[in-house]
């Protein structure tokens, strides 16, 4: 996507945004779907501090609405680990990596394919 794009989509999520914080409470479900498409469109940027700011409010915020053990987490503990691999820092991955895989453990079996996924990619870290 080139940076005209880029900027016309951030728009267009701050005004889906605004608008919905005026609809609904700020802290409202639906406003945190537009929250992590504001943070994809950080990630695809390289801007990887608006993307951590973004991730870290709409995991507070589903703290809020859910258990922190709630599988809506997941996608954003997981959106975490990733940026964290991204930016070489493998420590904070493997925190978050094996955060999600302790919650993971309690949501389902042990050898669920969305646990398994999270072993191999933890062992990935791991090795290197």
């Amino acid at each position: 996507m080139n940076q005209n794009k880029h900027v016309e989509a951030k728009k267009l999520y701050q005004r889906a945004l605004n608008e919905k914080k005026k609809a609904w409470d700020s802290d409202y479900i639906f406003i945190l779907d537009t929250v992590n498409n504001l943070s994809i469109l950080y990630k695809n940027q390289d801007k990887h501090i608006e993307t951590k700011k973004m991730y870290q409010k709409a995991l507070n915020e589903k703290k809020k609405a859910w258990n922190s053990d709630h599988t809506f987490i997941f996608d954003i503990v997981n959106n975490l680990s990733i940026l964290y691999m991204n930016q070489d820092n493998h420590v904070e991955a493997k925190k978050m990596y094996q955060r999600a895989l302790n919650e993971k453990k309690k949501a389902w079996n042990s050898d669920h394919t969305f646990i398994l996924d999270t072993v191999y990619i933890l062992d990935l870290l791991y090795k290197n």
